[in-house]
């Protein structure tokens, strides 16, 4: 289903609003103005609005706004929007379509151009109007008068779209061996080689240069002689600093243009930023337990459905200090044997469809997709270890009091706390290397583990609980476990940033939807951004974009919140 365009002229879009009060027989009429209105306007010449206005409806307002211009280019990029908008107030359906009206696919079929590239003419002046059918699914068609115009406007670059093919195999191996030769002869960048071999061959500087780019990633992966130097923006450091650009939700271009300079492509700060997060997954250590069930086509359906594993997540937070940890501990409620079996097998068979995936991710472009159902996946098993280091913390606490041979009230916080520390961490590797499949409850492989780990902490020298102090260590903070995941890397990149959590609470609408079905701040499971695209009813790009806008919105509320605290 098509997502619902927005107009970008506030006072086309304020038509829009007022208009969907009209007769489904005024809407007809109107929209056939508006197909009318394209094929009339210059792109070069400035049209005031109340003129606009008057061609579309017959009336002439008598507002201020009469006073307000733009440019024929700009009022045929909201046109189609506007129309789309006035179908969807008139509940159009296929009945209602001129005669000779066809889909989108059936368009770009007939000039022979792509599915994107018909979106793209929507935005120059293709009206298109958006109709239901009988299951109240949307569809853009697009009436004879309306691609009749646009083929009289734009005939020449329809012409050209439809004449484009991707690059041969002879062709691509001409290319690089002239690329070869630039280097070799003129001592030319790989920039100044693509440059030369576009004019050349008729293609996109853009499109020559990744060639080139995939050329030589593929011979240093495989031992061989790239032609060009090793990039420096393909550097680790500049990979993370992208990254961190995008975690924060910077936009695509704004990161271009930090990291390549003024009108860089998006496209080398997307490939650049996919590049780091799949370095960081391959980085990875999530050998486990293996059932034998995790490699049946439906062990997603079997494995995953279980309602513990999917909700419940993450809906409690730890505790800031040394006293509100240990009220924590007191307080817990072991899970259910039924609810923790079903955890600590999704936990393990989370990371194990990760790991698998990762084995088919591409050194040099990784698949967006892929990589993210790779993170959601980790980020879910987070979660559920999260739940799972929560069940067994009254294990930890009787551990640490039955070693030390007295009350957790009674020790020293310079002493306590590192005794919970090392508790916690190997807590999460007593649940990274459960397995629940051969039955045993994850207390008596957790108590193993903190007998050891705390046993090491209390005869170490150098520890603080053999240290001896006139006063007790100051500020006994605890870090929130639901967050750290001890003894695993992942929280430093795949966890989301800290300011998050603490704004989520006050953000509202689709803001507070997308974070929290990202994150699973919400208690439910994470969801991929093709699963929240579908939520959303709209398209991955879309629903990617909404999710870089919470996040900056989240964090401009955090700062908020740490000004009014300070």
């Amino acid at each position: 289903m098509p997502p619902l365009a927005k107009c970008k002229i506030p006072e086309i879009a304020d038509l829009a609003d007022q208009l969907r009060f009209a007769s489904v027989e005024a809407l007809v009429r109107q929209v056939e103005a508006a197909e009318s209105l394209a094929a009339d306007l210059n792109e070069s010449e400035r049209y005031p609005v109340d003129w606009l206005v008057f061609r579309i409806t017959g009336h002439r307002p008598e507002s201020e706004g009469g006073r307000a211009v733009f440019t024929g280019s700009a009022v045929l990029s909201d046109l189609s929007a506007f129309v789309e908008r006035l179908c969807e107030s008139a509940e159009f359906g296929t009945v209602d379509l001129p005669d000779g009206s066809v889909d989108a696919d059936t368009l770009a079929e007939r000039w022979s151009v792509s599915r994107k590239t018909i979106d793209r003419s929507r935005r120059k002046g293709l009206i298109a109007r958006r109709v239901r059918n009988d299951r109240g699914r949307a569809s853009l068609y697009f009436s004879p008068a309306s691609v009749s115009a646009y083929e009289h406007r734009r005939g020449d670059a329809i012409e050209k779209a439809g004449s484009f093919s991707r690059l041969d195999q002879k062709t691509e191996a001409t290319i690089i061996r002239r690329a070869a030769r630039y280097r070799a002869v003129f001592q030319c960048t790989l920039n100044q080689a693509a440059v030369r071999l576009a004019d050349r061959f008729g293609r996109s500087h853009q499109g020559i240069r990744e060639l080139l780019e995939r050329h030589d990633a593929r011979e240093r992966e495989q031992g061989g002689e790239p032609i060009f130097e090793e990039r420096p923006d393909r550097s680790a450091h500049t990979q993370i600093v992208a990254l961190r650009l995008s975690r924060s939700g910077a936009e695509p271009s704004e990161i271009a243009g930090e990291i390549f300079g003024p009108r860089a492509d998006k496209r080398r700060a997307t490939r650049l930023i996919r590049q780091a997060r799949a370095r960081l997954l391959r980085r990875l250590v999530l050998d486990g337990p293996v059932g034998s069930a995790f490699n049946r086509r439906d062990a997603d359906e079997v494995l995953l459905a279980p309602e513990s594993v999917r909700t419940g997540l993450g809906g409690g937070e730890g505790a800031a200090d040394l006293a509100g940890f240990v009220r924590v501990i007191r307080e817990v409620t072991p899970a259910s044997p039924t609810v923790e079996a079903a955890r600590t097998v999704a936990h393990q068979y989370l990371r194990f469809r990760a790991k698998k995936m990762m084995e088919k991710l591409s050194e040099t472009d990784p698949n967006p997709t892929r990589l993210d159902e790779i993170e959601t996946r980790l980020r879910w098993a987070m979660l559920l270890r999260a739940e799972l280091v929560r069940s067994e913390l009254g294990v930890m606490g009787t551990a640490i009091e039955r070693q030390v041979g007295r009350s957790m009230d009674r020790i020293p916080p310079h002493q306590l706390r590192p005794l919970l520390l090392a508790g916690l961490v190997s807590m999460g590797e007593a649940i990274d290397r459960f397995a629940p499949f051969h039955g045993g409850r994850l207390a008596g492989a957790v108590s193993i583990r903190l007998s050891k780990a705390i046993t090491r902490q209390i005869d170490n020298p150098g520890s603080a609980y053999n240290v001896a102090r006139h006063r007790p260590a100051t500020g006994a903070a605890m870090p929130d476990f639901t967050r750290m995941w001890p003894g695993v890397a992942w929280s430093a990149w795949l966890a989301p940033l800290p300011g998050l959590r603490d704004a989520y609470q006050h953000l509202e609408g689709r803001d507070r939807l997308v974070i929290g079905r990202r994150t699973g701040f919400d208690g439910d499971a994470p969801e991929t951004i093709t699963e929240l695209a579908k939520r959303l009813e709209t398209t991955r790009m879309h629903a990617a974009r909404y999710e870089r806008a919470a996040i900056r919105e989240a964090l401009r509320v955090h700062r908020e919140l740490v000004r009014s605290d300070g």
